[in-house]
């Protein structure tokens, strides 16, 4: 099985998807959908913001021609895109695929209201969506999606058990709902003297002015913070050195992110907040949920010096996704099905 692999490379560095097919026996070539302002210098931006596009265009033919390229001399079964490559390539750049091949998207971002991917949306041979209630979306426009949650990496199911070292853990980005629970969080810990650790990139270091301005406007939350971004390994390793690992998801979204599968595969405690969709999951059995900043503080109080049910929800959360929410799984089955197309 030949695999084309179209994503942004940070989704990449993330999700692991070229690893996971080849260890499933398919040849894969990669090749990054990261917009131009997302790959070059500095002084090219600017320019590209005044009307000098030359390097712009460049960069769109360049990875048009390696496009093309791969299809006619690898000939790939499958082009896999996660998300749309609306970035790099057109509409009239799908439908030339799929003269070779059976052109996949699964969506590991929201696509309800979009607009902007309409057009791309109706000419993929299968879609996937992350988001459960983008299939609903899908039909309204006369187009079928299946709904395909992103699971976990290698990384977060290799790492063994680990003495806890903190008592709360977020990583993340700063999303605006994110730093208002982590702000009242944050006050809680520093009253009751809480073990927390927040981690992601929530301010850009290399503008000193920015980190004051966060400092000022979020005291709590810098207190607790380390301001990077950290790798699948590392992340897999801080989850199982915690007892309560907690997910806070972007408000947009109703269905588990892949946080959600991340940290249950590690055998780690999970505290969420409350899903419109669970996907098979069972809330209060394989993770608890919390509803709003007073819910999750109470929750924290509680399970925080209960280590017995804490570790009873891990378990049981553990066992029910293995095997299933594993990025391997899912891509056997995306291959199944999209090799079932035109059959009969």
């Amino acid at each position: 099985m030949k695999v084309l692999l179209s994503i942004f490379s940070g989704n990449e560095k993330i999700l692991h998807i070229q690893k996971s097919l080849e260890s499933l026996g398919c040849e894969v070539e990669l090749m990054y959908s990261d917009a131009y302002r997302q790959v070059c210098p500095y002084y090219r931006k600017k320019l590209d913001e005044l009307g000098l596009h030359s390097g712009r265009r460049k960069y769109l033919q360049s990875v048009h021609d390696r496009f093309y390229q791969l299809l006619e001399n690898f000939q790939p079964d499958i082009v896999l895109f996660i998300n749309t490559p609306k970035d790099i390539l057109t509409v009239e750049d799908i439908r030339y695929a799929n003269r070779f091949s059976k052109t996949v998207c699964w969506f590991v971002d929201g696509i309800a209201g979009r607009s902007e991917i309409e057009d791309y949306l109706r000419v993929f041979s299968k879609i996937y969506v992350f988001e459960h209630g983008d299939v609903a979306y899908l039909q309204q426009m006369g187009l079928l999606g299946t709904y395909l949650p992103v699971g976990y990496n290698d990384a977060f199911s290799n790492v063994s058990p680990l003495e806890k070292k903190y008592d709360i853990l977020f990583i993340g980005s700063p999303f605006h709902n994110r730093l208002q629970i982590l702000e009242k969080l944050s006050m809680a810990a520093v009253e009751k003297r809480w073990n927390l650790q927040i981690i992601g990139p929530f301010y850009d270091e290399k503008y000193p002015w920015k980190k004051l301005i966060f400092k000022r406007k979020y005291p709590y939350i810098y207190r607790f913070l380390e301001n990077r971004r950290v790798s699948s390994e590392e992340a897999a390793k801080l989850y199982a050195e915690t007892k309560i690992c907690l997910n806070i998801h972007d408000t947009r979204h109703k269905s588990p992110n892949p946080r959600t599968f991340e940290i249950m595969a590690t055998g780690s405690f999970e505290l969420i907040d409350r899903r419109g969709y669970w996907g098979g999951l069972l809330p209060e059995k394989d993770v608890v949920e919390y509803m709003g900043e007073d819910d999750l503080i109470d929750k924290i109080g509680i399970y925080i010096a209960n280590d017995s049910k804490r570790k009873e929800v891990a378990y049981r959360g553990n066992r029910n996704i293995v095997g299933k929410f594993d990025m391997k799984s899912l891509l056997v089955k995306v291959i199944t099905d999209v090799m079932k197309i035109g059959e009969g």
